[in-house]
């Protein structure tokens, strides 16, 4: 039956019944009674989902974000208090506003309340409106900088974004004003460098990779978010994994898309984002940049920026970039690359001044209707020259599918990005099986079970005496 004949016709999807009925049914209450969260999901990632809800007071939408403390190390879960106790310090038109957050240890989760962004993620929206003008991406820049300047200009200390993408700025689609949102990553800047790493591969600055940067790594990113919004290419869409992110950055190397951009004045715009750090302008600065007029007379304004012809990918829709397996890439200060080594030494640093705890993150991805485990794995690996006698220490965190993975998979992928010689494939492959057994010990699921099973077998076939030595401290 139609609507017009007095019933809703179903909306069906995977077999389930999603009604509108259905998916504004309420499921869950705040422990007062003030905020109704409904059954339609707005988002998910690895610890965090995002619901539909109404705040009672107000009678206003609201959105009932959810993260699962269940399997959080420590350092996660201070995290997530972190990202609370900050984001309720924060007010600023063009920051997501924070509203109330309270802990549900039944069901090991934190839930927190803040408002709802119509028009969703600014990636999600881009993918609606396809082609926005020039003028409106002026406005958007201007509307991104004016929240970053206020997160800079935090006192006693800055307040530093680190994981600023399309994915975590939205939009109101009545409006069109976008705002900063998903501070999860952002740290307060106690001392002149932050030393720990995170974010993703794609928006990272050269010097996140160092461990030690300021306020001025959101500059880069938000560099590659204009480059975004301009050609409708994630950056270093032509990368196949964040390693090969990895080594174009640290060599000042640009995104592809970054040439196909035809207006001279958007170009240099983004190029001035992405200068060395010592270069770099403040937000402050770029809020005063000629760019950023808008000029009504101007007919430009009221087009797409022009482009060259795509040359990285076969479609002219929305590219993405393979989903990255390395999460996280560090190399230490004062440690340099060596000069085209023809044989590497291969050391994996168990310990060191900062000992890197293992940790197991199990997420439940439906995929292809089945339910896929993975595992987060944490590795230093120093890459060490003969001759030069210089190494590089790389800290890898990279996810594993007990599903779709195996240890000698990883390990080429590793070796290829890093150029390593062939012959040290094997023993990588063991530190990688040690690591797995480690972190895995008191898993039991069956698919946890076979994985280790496999470790085991594969340790005692594929040990042998002729592959370099590997030193552990």
């Amino acid at each position: 039956m139609t609507e017009a004949e007095g019933e809703v016709e179903p909306i069906v999807r995977d077999g389930k019944n999603l009604t509108e009925d259905n998916r504004y049914q309420i499921v869950e209450t705040s422990p007062k009674g003030r905020f109704s969260r409904f059954k339609k999901e707005l988002g998910n990632g690895a610890f965090k989902a995002v619901y539909k809800a109404v705040d009672s007071d107000t009678g206003c939408e609201v959105a009932w974000n959810v993260l699962k403390t269940h399997g959080m190390n420590k350092a996660e879960k201070e995290r997530v208090r972190d990202e609370i106790m900050l984001i309720q310090k924060l007010k600023h038109p063009k920051i997501i506003h924070f509203i109330k957050a309270w802990h549900n240890r039944e069901k090991e989760e934190v839930v927190f309340i803040t408002e709802i962004m119509t028009g969703g993620s600014l990636k999600q929206y881009l993918k609606r409106i396809k082609n926005p003008h020039l003028r409106v991406i002026k406005q958007w820049c201007r509307d991104i900088l004016e929240g970053l300047e206020y997160l800079h200009s935090q006192k006693p200390y800055p307040v530093i974004h680190r994981d600023l993408k399309c994915d975590n700025i939205f939009v109101s689609s009545s409006t069109g004003d976008v705002r900063i949102g998903d501070l999860g990553l952002s740290t307060f800047m106690k001392n002149s460098h932050n030393k720990t790493i995170l974010g993703t591969p794609q928006y990272m600055a050269p010097e996140l990779y160092e461990e030690r940067y300021g306020p001025s790594v959101d500059i880069y990113s938000f560099g590659l978010c204009v480059l975004e919004l301009c050609t409708k290419s994630v950056p270093y869409a032509e990368c196949k994994t964040p390693l090969e992110i990895y080594n174009r950055v640290i060599s000042g190397i640009k995104p592809l898309a970054l040439e196909r951009i035809l207006d001279t004045e958007v170009k240099e715009f983004i190029e001035l984002c992405l200068s060395p750090v010592d270069q770099r302008p403040h937000a402050h600065e770029l809020l005063d940049h000629q760019f950023l007029v808008i000029d009504e007379n101007n007919e430009k304004v009221h087009h797409p920026v022009q482009l060259k012809e795509e040359d990285i990918s076969a479609s002219l829709g929305w590219v993405d970039p393979p989903t990255p397996r390395l999460m996280e890439v560090s190399i230490r200060k004062g440690e340099k690359e060596p000069n085209s080594p023809t044989k590497v030494d291969l050391q994996i640093k168990k310990n060191d001044k900062e000992p890197m705890t293992p940790s197991i993150m199990e997420v439940s991805q439906k995929k292809n209707g089945k339910e896929d485990k993975e595992v987060k794995i944490e590795l230093r690996v120093g890459f060490r020259d003969p001759f030069t006698k210089k190494t590089k220490n790389l800290r890898l965190d990279f996810i594993y599918n007990i599903l779709n993975d195996t240890p000698d998979g990883i390990s080429e992928e590793i070796m290829l990005a890093f150029s390593v010689d062939s012959s040290y494939g094997q023993v990588l492959s063991q530190v990688i099986r040690d690591k797995l057994l480690e972190t895995l010990k008191d898993n039991d699921n069956e698919d946890a079970k076979k994985l280790k099973n496999d470790c085991r077998r594969d340790s005692r076939v594929k040990r042998v005496n002729t592959q370099p030595s590997l030193r552990k401290t």
